[in-house]
Formats: structure tokens, sequence, C-alpha cells
């Protein structure tokens, strides 16, 4: 019999602690990837600026967030305690390479982005421990892709946007090569970060329903614009060992 998650009943994300502030930073984060968009559609907002204040609102949002969930739901119980060294270690680690990293005279939204990104990585390395959360993040993850699939296919002919200390302006149509990069569609591939996991959370998913339907088929989507829109053909070997491992991950859990 083919391993599933434990059968869960219907989950409202926003009745358990802390989830409120985790979408709400997951909102400000695809308002910030989608920001090329809106200044294509000519919203007269300074990217630069949009950015920096999102990364920071967002990441503190998500990690208030989760830090409120673990504590309420007890999550640590749930966790090794050289796990949580682990995750210890990481954040120290970062700390000291950002304070480094501005001492070197790095730019410090450059540090800083790399910093936040890094630091929720940790974070999720917790929060991930209970099932629960990603039974409460599945549809707002599964939203944020398929909107961000969808501008991608809308958007891949049409010419990207340049910031820098200057202000922001679109580029020519000179610039985007037969891999259509340099385009609004290519700027929008970081909303697809989320296609990988939700196929392997669809397949073990015990609920069947359209969402699962959807998370499946998030990996194929993410081939088709990888590996067939973008021509990124080295990710290819990467969707075929994630195959060859949702294949065999029944038989591992099991054991």
């Amino acid at each position: 019999m083919p391993y599933h998650l434990p059968a869960e009943c219907e989950i409202n994300a926003l009745k358990l602690p802390g989830m409120g502030w985790i979408l709400l930073g997951l909102t400000i984060f695809f308002i910030a990837g989608i920001r090329n968009v809106l200044f294509y559609w000519g919203l007269p907002i300074p990217l630069r600026l949009i950015s920096q204040f999102s990364g920071i609102l967002g990441g503190l949002s998500l990690a208030w967030g989760i830090r409120k969930y673990v504590r309420a739901m007890q999550v640590n119980r749930l966790i090794r305690i050289s796990h949580r060294k682990k995750v210890f270690f990481w954040h120290s680690l970062l700390v000291a390479y950002l304070v480094i990293g501005l001492l070197k005279g790095n730019a410090w939204n450059t540090v800083g982005k790399e910093f936040i990104i890094l630091w929720l990585f940790g974070e999720f390395w917790i929060i991930g421990a209970n099932d629960r959360f990603w039974y409460a993040v599945e549809k707002p993850l599964t939203i944020i892709f398929y909107i961000g699939a969808i501008l991608v296919f809308f958007y891949y002919t049409t010419p990207g946007v340049v910031t820098d200390a200057i202000g922001s302006e679109q580029m020519d149509t000179g610039y985007i090569s037969n891999r259509y990069i340099n385009t609004l569609g290519y700027d929008l591939r970081p909303l697809l970060g989320s296609g990988l996991f939700l196929f392997v959370w669809g397949v073990v998913r015990p609920r069947q329903d359209y969402w699962r339907s959807l998370q499946i088929g998030a990996l194929f989507i993410s081939f088709i614009i990888t590996v067939g829109l973008f021509k990124f053909r080295g990710a290819a070997v990467s969707y075929a060992v994630l195959v060859i491992f949702v294949l065999l991950l029944p038989t591992i859990l099991e054991k």
C-alpha cells in the first residue's frame, strides 16, 4: 500500500496561532515578486524601495508568525535537541557573516536580503516538523504558484524592467533572446519556487480533491516553463531525480 500522511480535518489557517502573520508575510513577498509587472501596468512605484521594505517587512512577519506558532503548538517537543542546536548554530553563523559582510563594505541591502532568506531557512526547519502547518499553507502556496505560472506565460515575451541608482525603466526588445531572458516573465520565476515541494506534497497528501491534482501538476508546469520555455535543460536532471525519489518514497517511509 502507498504511504500517505495521516488524514487531517479541514484546517482554517487563520485560526492557528501565528498563521495570520505567516500569510501576511507570504502576501508581502508575493507583491514584491510582481513589482515589475505593477511597474509595467503604470504604477509609479520605486522598485528598489519596494524590494527593500518588502524583504524586511515580509521576513519579520514570517519570523514572528513562525515563533508564535512554534511556541503555541509546542513544535519543539517534536524535534530532537541536536536538531535545534544545528538550527541555532546556523542562525549564529548567519549573524556573524552579516557583521563581517557589513564591515567589509558590502551593500547593506544585498547582505540583508541574503540574511533574511537564509534566516528563514532555519525557521522553516523548525516549524516544518509539524504537519498541521503544511496543511495550513498548502492552498496559499498553490495559489501563488499558479498565479505566477499564468503571469509567466502571459509576459514571457514582454521586455523586463531594469532598476539602478537613477531609477527604473523598461528594456528594449532587442535584449530578449530566444530563451526569453530579460523579460517580465523571466523575472517572475521566483513565484514558481514552491513547485517541486507542491508536487511531493501532493503525492503523499491523503485528501483526493482538485487541490491535490493541482499540486501534482505543479511539477509539469515547472518543467514546461524552466526547461521548455527558458531552456534551462540542466534542470531536467533535477526533475528526473525528484520523480525517482518520489517513486521510492513510499518504500522509504514505510520502513
